[in-house]
């Protein structure tokens, strides 16, 4: 099992290039704002901040609006943060915005360390995996990994979570274990959810086209 993990993580790492090139197209394309340098435009870094409040399961107005007002005032801290690569108070900074819990906190650090020109795979070390229901689902079917209850997955601070996500680094030959969010984009694309008691589920399995497809443990494979 855990060379399966092992090894299926090195797929996802291997694809990072790609990735970049997709997240450019999917996120910053769409925004008509520059990928390497939306940092250094306070209006090109709060589209993309209501990109990400966009993307909460539960999205609400009152927490975008209220987000983008915290990040607006933010934004110099924000940056001579990201200048003096203080990444302990940089967290602490975008996990306190309203509309913001660990999915998108995680998910805004991920684009930041990964995609712009601030990308730094030392400080991406540091980072948390963002636990959406993509990640989560595939750990559990491909890798039974899901073993934190989920009253814990969303508090960066319990006790819990942090060791869920620690845990995921002795699979990662000391690589960030933020890559394995690559899961979500196979999620998307090759495995979507499939639910056995709702007939109108239209959930599919591109299993044969599927990055990780020799190593994953999901039995119920199809396509």
């Amino acid at each position: 099992m855990e060379d399966n993990i092992k090894k299926a993580f090195e797929i996802l790492y291997s694809h990072k290039m790609e990735m970049e090139k997709f997240m450019n197209f999917y996120v910053f394309k769409r925004m008509k704002v520059n990928m390497d340098t939306f940092l250094n435009n306070e209006n090109d870094f709060l589209l993309f901040i209501k990109f990400c409040l966009n993307t909460a399961q539960k999205k609400s107005d009152k927490n975008i609006k209220d987000g983008l007002n915290y990040f607006k005032r933010k934004y110099l801290d924000i940056i001579k943060m990201l200048n003096n690569k203080d990444i302990y108070n940089l967290k602490k900074c975008i996990y306190n915005s309203p509309g913001v819990g660990q999915k998108i906190g995680s998910m805004i650090l991920e684009f930041i360390y990964l995609y712009s020109d601030k990308k730094d795979d030392d400080i991406a070390k540091k980072l948390f995996l963002p636990l959406d229901t993509h990640v989560l689902r595939l750990l559990d079917e491909c890798f039974h990994l899901n073993n934190i209850p989920k009253e814990y997955q969303f508090k960066i601070e319990n006790e819990k979570f942090i060791n869920f996500q620690r845990s995921l680094q002795k699979y990662t030959n000391e690589k960030p274990i933020i890559y394995f969010d690559y899961l979500w984009f196979i999620g998307k694309m090759f495995c979507n959810k499939i639910s056995e008691n709702d007939e109108k589920s239209r959930g599919y399995k591109l299993c044969n086209y599927c990055w990780i497809k020799d190593y994953c443990e999901n039995k119920n494979k199809w396509i």
